[in-house]
């Protein structure tokens, strides 16, 4: 006699544990018990359709937030990038434009007579003809002073004044 198809499909475990009760006899001498017939919506669902459903939603999650990731997160990373290269552009495209307008001043400045001539005398010494350039130098430095009170101070002094200027801190950017 061959059991109805859903009796075949029980777990293996419960079919020995019923062996063992019904003295081991084999399964063609056993006789199934009628099962109450399942209401439609009492019915459970098989466990490796559970499983099934379970690794379905897992992958979609994986697949849907490597989505994202591939989707939102890449891309953002590079519009961050691009955006302060962007800034980094503007701002020395804004210093070059301020160096432009001032050297288009300076050209325009140079084609006045008056603007070349006071460049030609300070930058050359150019004279007329029949003028004479002076050079002035500046005076010596101090030296020798005695070593009495006042004097160190006054080598002090004229040593700051004396020394070169400090240079003025590179622009940054």
């Amino acid at each position: 006699m061959k059991l109805p198809r859903r009796r075949r499909r029980q777990d293996p475990q419960a079919l020995h544990r019923l062996q063992a009760l019904d003295g081991g006899q084999t399964e063609a001498a056993v006789e199934p018990a009628p099962e109450p017939a399942p209401k439609s919506d009492d019915r459970p669902a098989h466990p490796h359709r559970r499983r099934r459903i379970l690794l379905a939603i897992w992958t979609t999650t994986v697949v849907v937030v490597a989505g994202l990731l591939l989707l939102l997160v890449l891309p953002t990373r590079a519009w961050l990038s691009q955006r302060g290269a962007i800034a980094s552009a503007e701002r020395r495209l804004a210093v070059l434009q301020e160096e432009n307008a001032k050297l288009s001043a300076r050209v325009a400045a140079l084609q006045t007579p008056e603007e070349v001539e006071r460049v030609a005398r300070e930058q050359y010494n150019l004279a007329h003809p029949g003028e004479k350039v002076l050079s002035v130098l500046p005076a010596p430095a101090l030296t020798n002073l005695p070593s009495g009170w006042p004097f160190p101070l006054v080598n002090e002094i004229v040593a700051a004044r004396s020394a070169p200027p400090p240079r003025p801190p590179p622009p940054s950017g």
